[in-house]
Parts: structure tokens; sequence; C-alpha cells
């Protein structure tokens, strides 16, 4: 991967120190002034300068990954619930005690510059000339290894992939009979948190409905009363896409919207951007390459719904001008 690249990846997610906020309400955030702030998260912030900053660096990502780039208003609010879930895990991980210590980190850096065959002052000389600190930098790097950890003990250490698991999958028409594709899909979800009565279920199932009918008509989904979370899933190959999604996107054709899926963290509707052939059929994953691949789907789809209960769990604020 070149130097770019890596600097791109290891900034996406860039946050700079929000200041922390007594009794935060949302009319008065100590330290920032209204008009400033994107997200109101517990006790922190997202300033309107930390998700400009972090929508640009996400088009370079888009841009340099060959993807399509969505239009402002929805890359915005996709980068927006993005940075809202990674305020929510360093929160827990604070509370948790989950913390990256400077030998861990200068490890992490001194990878990075040996991967790009440079040396680490050559390294943070090249992160300042691109505009970001060397202690943004720093902690951007330490606040992914800690988020890693959490990760880690909240989710990987509970999921498995079984000899089942991975003979079912192997036995699968779909890897069998269908030639290689990539699918990029936009994921939109109705959120539920765990527990939800069946009167909530039926009114994520209505809106879940009312989205899909938006949708079709190219609506704006900010007109629907109800939040909305969406992530670009990107350039996936079907066996890459979380397990509850298969099945739904092997049979979407152009450009569809799904109907409702319903799953542990609310309903889902699928919006199918794009599919394309792969240029070499690809042999069968060895078995520590299946290993991997259905590790990664499980691991996806238990961080969907873990983080959707985070935000159930939440005090969360979003001033209106930032929901358009």
């Amino acid at each position: 991967m070149r130097y770019q690249q890596i600097l791109v990846l290891t900034c996406l997610l860039l946050s700079s120190l929000s200041a922390s906020l007594a009794n935060a309400s949302p009319r008065q955030v100590q330290g920032e002034p209204l008009d400033q702030i994107a997200a109101v998260v517990n006790d922190d912030v997202i300033t309107k300068s930390e998700l400009a900053r972090t929508v640009t660096l996400t088009e370079m990502e888009l841009t340099q990954s060959h993807q399509s780039i969505p239009d402002t208003s929805t890359l915005r609010k996709q980068t927006l619930d993005k940075l809202i879930n990674k305020k929510l895990q360093l929160q827990l991980a604070k509370q948790g005690g989950i913390t990256t210590d400077s030998k861990e980190l200068d490890r992490a850096i001194k990878r990075v510059a040996d991967q790009n065959q440079m040396s680490v002052p050559s390294l943070l000389a090249r992160i300042e000339q691109d505009g970001m600190t060397q202690t943004e930098y720093k902690n951007e790097i330490r606040n992914q290894i800690t988020l890693q950890k959490l990760q880690q003990q909240e989710i990987v250490s509970r999921i498995s992939v079984t000899d089942d698991d991975m003979k079912s999958f192997l036995r699968s028409k779909k890897w069998v009979t269908e030639g290689p594709k990539e699918y990029h899909v936009e994921d939109f979800l109705v959120p539920l948190a765990e527990g939800a009565s069946d009167t909530e279920k039926q009114a994520a199932k209505k809106t879940a409905d009312q989205l899909v009918v938006a949708l079709h008509h190219h609506l704006p989904i900010s007109q629907i009363a109800a939040p909305i979370e969406t992530n670009d899933l990107g350039w996936r190959k079907i066996e890459e896409m979380p397990e509850i999604f298969t099945a739904v996107i092997a049979h979407m054709q152009g450009q569809d919207i799904s109907a409702p899926v319903a799953a542990g963290n609310g309903m889902h509707v699928l919006h199918l951007i794009e599919s394309r052939a792969l240029a070499v059929k690809q042999p069968a994953p060895t078995h520590q390459q299946l290993q991997q691949l259905l590790m990664q789907r499980k691991f996806e789809q238990a961080m969907q719904i873990w983080v959707s209960k985070l935000r159930g769990q939440a005090f969360i604020v979003i001033p209106e001008n930032m929901k358009t």
C-alpha cells in the first residue's frame, strides 16, 4: 500500500479532541458555540470542522479506491454517523479502563513507517506537511488501537467459526454455480433497541416501508419523522457481506431497493448501487482464508447490533440544520 493510501486510511476517522461537557443539553454545550456543533454525544461533542475534515478524508479514500462518492448531503450524514459510533466506543473504552500506552503507540507508528520504507521522523514530518500535527496523528493512532482492543473484548472474543459454518458455505449454490461478482450496497437502518416491544417493532416496520417508498421515488429520507442510519458498504463480494444480507443481495439487479430486512438491531433496507463481474474466476478459498472470511462476516454483523445498542442507550442530539 502506498504511503498516501496509508495516510488516508489512518487519518480517515480523525477527530480532534472534543471539549468535555458538563450537564450536556440540546440548548447549551459548554465550550462550544451551538452553531459550531455537529452532534452532542453523551458528554462529548463533534464539531462541524471535525466533520468537514473527516468528510474530505473520506472523499480522498473513495477516490483512491475508485468507489463512487455519494452526494454531499448523504456523505455528510454517513460520516457523522461513523463519528458518533466512534465517539461512543471510545467513551465505553474509557469507562472500562481500556487504554493504549506509549510503547504500543510507538510500535504502531514504527510499523507504518517501516511499511512505507521511511524513518519515524520522516513519517511524522510528512504528516505535518500534509496538514496534521504530530499530536493529532498520534492521538488518532492511539484511538484506533484502543478501539481494536475494545472490539476484541466485546465482539471478537464472543464469536467463532465452526467446521459446520465452513462446510455450509462451501456447499452453497451461490458459491458453486455463480461467477464471482462484487456489489456496491448502501444499507439504511431503522434502529431498534434490544428487547423492543411489538409496538416498537411495528413502528419500525412502518418506517422502513416509508423509507422504501421514498428511495423508489428519489425523495429525501429526511422527510421521514424517525431516526434512520445509513452505511455505505462499498464494493464487496457476496461472501463478504453480513450473512443476513447475502440471500437478499444475490437476487438484486440494477439499482434495486430491497424490502425491509428484519435483524437484531432493527429493520434494514438495502440499495444496490451497482454490481460488476470480476474479471477472473477465483478458486474456492483455502481453509484459513475461509475461516477469516466467515469471521469477518460474523464480526460485521455483530458490530452492527452492538453499535445500534450503544446508540440506543446514549444521549445523542443532532441539530436540525445537520439532518438535511
